[in-house]
């Protein structure tokens, strides 16, 4: 149901004519042109993009200028057959822009007013099969996001029990389900379930209901089972859309199949100009490029919309990628429930397409990912505007030497909220810069690759913001710029000259920068973090997964910690330190500026905290890993974390409170007091008072109590005591983010 009819060029032209000498472009125009024409000249362009294509093939052209609107009724899969010399497409200077539209039109007048304010319509054949799994309908010459009836927010109460699948259902709250819904399976059909886990949702169909018992059973399970332990975020909270007996509210619609007709209800918005033509999304993906490595294609100046978020049951994770940054990714997201949304198809996708490009192009209203290249070496993404995404904005997977660069992402994750801005994964030497991410649920920029298959990629000069809910609709568990290089042995990738800030959570997370899964190697350098509801920097070691002895290295970097949220108010003064330091492999932190700010934040009393590895490590201490050996003490003194890190030249300061007792927790003690060092170990607890700290800080040429007397927007350090120990002020972050502003309107 709605997923894309895939329509190959080879299919509609068997025979191609011989290549001239200079290889002719090809001219397609949708209000100018004819299919009938040879689209061979500007005078005789053909009107579609499918017959533009065909044109491609048959003549061997090696560019095609596009202008019009072109809507999309299957998927466009453009092969190495169809372009076996490469491809350019292109604006057609002087005509209108091209676009292509995954979406249906219902026209004005086609809506009847029926009562109480809703507006009925019948619903095109060719959107019936899309519009029951679709997230949203666009009202308007605005093309207003407008999304299915639901319930309120709901709690349900515990696992299944006996032998049935944990993943497949649930216990409902008797106060959810209403005893004058009906539960027939045709009404039931109607229903989408959406239910939380910590940093992903899982979108169910129902099976079935037992209002004896209050279970909920579901067609598909969910990535994490509903007895897991990685539902600590979740609270358990669930909604439910399309439920035939809900009043539709302003803004709001659903589908009513029970008739001959399958009829779409609708009522407007306040202040909503309607009836209007309405459009609903159903192509999933609008074009895909696999050139089997032999050819590039170059897509460039057109935009494209409206593709749909499609069935959970058709994941493109099938499609040879599953890493994700927490590891993997290789659930069948039958629930729409990959890490990383990465199971998202995207309107765009280029695979195994070497030097293939994406050259500003613009997405707008998208179901999933804007655009998706995998396993294309020498990728290349440039001057990309997404604007409203279902789950994330680009993924990049397997790209030896991609970049994805000069980039706008705004407003994702509105149907799968895990998706994040920028994904960049397992690709070696691959770059993401000058981007500016805002407006989602889970990470700005994500990705890594486990065994060194991440070496040398790079973030730089990115713009991350905006970021997190903490309303009922957050997830849990991410950053600004969330990475993990799980198993490798070599220097990693490294984020440096970015500015990270406005970032929060439901609950737990909404840190700056994550390093996750035992990450070594990674250089974290001249970064802004601010106005975080988490740590600035955080590191973190997944239990049964070591680290190699790569260093870490954390340099000239300013975390100032003046937020939280209401999860980490409600935990305590030292809830949400300025670096959370979990590793035990060696490091360096140096020349960076911590800053805390209880006054603004409650929780923010402490400069450092963390766990000791023997915490996070059960196995044998000095166990061989990859022909090295982590520390030999594996213990409850978390200052044995530190023994082969070195910290020196920074600066630690209070602008609440130059006496407060709580900034006595720091890099080289513990957040520990010394009758909680855990394990019983206390006689080893090598925290120390803020007094010993303080002179063992000085010795290490660092810098307490200290103001740097920070200045201006890019917090630009002043202190002359300050520079003296070589922080250089980041004067660079100035050139962070794209260089030119998307055009929003319509």
């Amino acid at each position: 149901m709605g997923w894309p009819v895939y329509l190959a060029i080879s299919w509609l032209c068997t025979a191609s004519t011989s290549s001239s000498e200079s290889a002719p472009t090809v001219w397609v125009d949708s209000y100018a042109g004819s299919d009938s024409n040879t689209g061979l000249t500007p005078e005789t362009p053909v009107a579609t993009i499918v017959q533009g294509f065909v044109a491609v093939k048959a003549h061997n052209a090696t560019t095609m200028r596009l202008a019009g609107f072109h809507r999309m009724s299957v998927t466009l899969s453009i092969s190495a057959d169809d372009v076996p010399a490469g491809l350019v497409v292109d604006a057609w200077p002087g005509r209108p822009a091209g676009r292509l539209s995954g979406g249906v039109t219902i026209s004005e007048t086609n809506w009847k007013a029926a009562t109480a304010g809703v507006y009925t319509t019948v619903v095109p054949p060719e959107a019936r099969a899309a519009l029951p799994d679709e997230a949203a309908i666009y009202v308007g010459e605005q093309m207003a996001r407008r999304t299915m009836v639901r319930t309120p927010t709901l709690h349900w109460d515990q696992p299944v029990a006996g032998n049935v699948d944990a993943a497949r259902g649930f216990v409902y709250n008797s106060s959810s389900i209403d005893a004058s819904w009906s539960l027939d399976p045709a009404s039931l059909a109607r229903w989408r379930v959406n239910a939380f886990h910590s940093w992903v949702t899982s979108w169910h169909t129902v099976a079935s209901i037992d209002p004896q018992t209050k279970t909920i059973l579901f067609e598909q399970p969910a990535a994490f089972p509903y007895d897991s332990e990685q539902l600590y975020c979740s609270q358990k909270r669930w909604y439910i859309e399309g439920v035939p007996e809900l009043d539709l509210t302003p803004g709001t619609w659903r589908i009513d199949d029970t008739g001959p007709e399958m009829m779409l209800h609708y009522v407007p918005a306040p202040g909503e100009t309607f009836p209007a033509d309405v459009t609903v999304p159903v192509v999933t993906q609008l074009i895909t490029v696999n050139t089997r490595g032999s050819a590039s294609v170059t897509l460039q100046n057109f935009e494209l919309e409206h593709s749909a978020n499609g069935p959970c049951s058709h994941s493109t994770l099938s499609q040879g990628h599953s890493w994700s940054v927490r590891g993997s990714a290789t659930s069948q997201a039958q629930a729409c429930d990959s890490d990383e949304a990465l199971g998202a198809p995207a309107a765009l996708s280029f695979s195994s397409c070497p030097k293939c490009s994406a050259v500003n192009l613009t997405f707008r209203d998208v179901g999933g990912y804007a655009l998706e290249a995998s396993h294309s070496p020498e990728f290349r993404a440039n001057r990309l505007a997404v604007l409203g995404a279902g789950a994330g904005g680009i993924k990049v997977l397997g790209c030896v030497n991609g970049t994805v660069s000069n980039s706008w992402i705004k407003t994702f994750g509105l149907r799968q909220p895990a998706g994040v801005g920028v994904v960049l994964s397992t690709s070696a030497n691959a770059v993401v810069e000058y981007c500016d991410i805002s407006g989602g649920l889970y990470n700005g920029l994500g990705g890594g690759g486990p065994n060194d298959t991440a070496i040398g990629s790079a973030y730089r000069f990115n713009h991350i913001h905006g970021n997190g809910h903490e309303s009922d609709d957050g997830i849990c568990d991410f950053a600004g710029i969330h990475i993990a290089n799980t198993n490798s042995v070599h220097t990693g990738p490294s984020i440096t000259d970015n500015i990270f800030h406005n970032i929060t959570a439901f609950a737990n997370g909404g840190a700056g920068i994550y390093c996750d899964v035992s990450s070594v190697g990674i250089e974290v350098a001249r970064n802004l973090v601010y106005d975080v509801a988490y740590s600035g920097f955080h590191w973190n070691v997944n239990p049964g997964i070591p680290q190699a002895m790569v260093p870490m290295n954390v340099t000239n970097n300013v975390f100032i910690m003046d937020r939280d949220n209401s999860f980490y108010a409600g935990k305590g003064p030292l809830s949400a330190p300025a670096v959370t330091w979990h590793g035990y492999s060696p490091a360096y932190f140096q020349k960076n500026i911590n800053i805390v700010n209880s006054t603004r934040a409650s929780s923010r009393g402490a400069w450092w905290g963390g766990t000791p590895c023997a915490q996070n490590e059960k196995q044998i201490a000095g166990q061989q890993i990859h022909g090295a050996r982590r520390p030999q003490t594996c213990s409850w003194d978390f200052g044995e974390n530190l023994v082969n890190s070195v910290f020196q030249d920074n600066v630690w300061f209070n602008s609440t409170d130059q006496h407060s007792v709580y900034t006595s927790t720091f890099g080289g003690g513990c957040a520990f007091t010394k009758t909680s060092c855990g394990g019983g170990a206390t006689q080893s607890c090598s925290c120390r008072s803020f007094a010993e700290w303080q002179t063992a800080e000085a010795a290490t040429s660092s810098l307490v109590r200290v103001d740097p007397q920070l200045s201006g927007p890019l917090r630009l350090v002043t202190n002359p005591q300050v520079l003296a120990l070589g922080i250089q002020p980041l004067t660079g972050l100035a050139a962070a983010g794209p260089n030119w502003i998307p055009d929003v309107s319509r």
